[in-house]
């Protein structure tokens, strides 16, 4: 149901002209990221399956979806929304068309239907496994947007624990760790509505703050 809506989120913004997209030309560290979880899911799957353990090379398929969805599509609804949406739409469909690929012998109706919905003329089951481009796996965005994922988690705790609903703008988020960069500082501020995000070196209590913590990573929300 999950890649459903996915796919059903393209096709509202699929584009008919053919573009010559080179995944390790994107500049959005959504992209980035994305792109590089892409190809780590096929680098899994294909392990698993060359090891012939079914259970263990089906399990990523249904975590990248669950991103893919919850993160990916969720956190970039207002790129796909604008003029200039082409890098985002073409970087969706990449992730789709390697998911139909890896999916194709686990849920074969379903990845032929994503494969043909996006576009691809040739079944899914006719072509090649894909091969996972190793180089476009960039260890260092997939290590920050987790951190970014999990100040972001802790960020939304404080909100639930102060019963401020995300739609109420506040001041500001600060986290306690190595500074993510403002790309990332950027991500976690539009998910939490937040004016700004920053890493700083001590956190201290306040009245008018909540602090959450957890994996090494401390945060603390101004909630007035």
């Amino acid at each position: 149901l999950m890649s459903m809506n996915i796919l059903s989120f393209y096709k509202m913004f699929e584009k008919d002209d053919e573009l010559d997209f080179v995944p390790s030309g994107v500049n959005n560290v959504l992209d980035k990221w994305i792109i590089a979880k892409t190809n780590d899911l096929v680098l899994e799957v294909t392990s698993h399956m060359d090891g012939y353990d079914l259970p263990r090379a089906s399990k990523p398929i249904a975590e990248f979806i669950n991103e893919l969805s919850t993160w990916y599509v969720r956190r970039c609804r207002d790129r796909f929304k604008q003029d200039n949406n082409t890098q985002a739409v073409f970087t969706l469909r990449y992730a789709l068309g390697k998911l139909a690929l890896v999916m194709a012998p686990f849920m074969p109706y379903l990845s032929e239907h994503i494969n043909s919905e996006i576009g691809n003329t040739d079944s899914v089951h006719l072509q090649d496994w894909p091969n996972a481009e190793e180089l476009l796996i960039k260890k260092d965005v997939l290590s920050k947007m987790k951190k970014a994922r999990l100040v972001t988690e802790l960020g939304l705790a404080a909100r639930d624990e102060a019963k401020i609903k995300v739609r109420q703008p506040l001041e500001y988020l600060w986290y306690r760790a190595d500074d993510l960069g403002s790309e990332y500082n950027e991500v976690i501020a539009a998910e939490l509505n937040v004016k700004e995000v920053r890493s700083i070196e001590g956190i201290n209590e306040k009245a008018n703050r909540i602090t959450k913590e957890d994996s090494g990573l401390k945060v603390s929300l101004k909630i007035e």
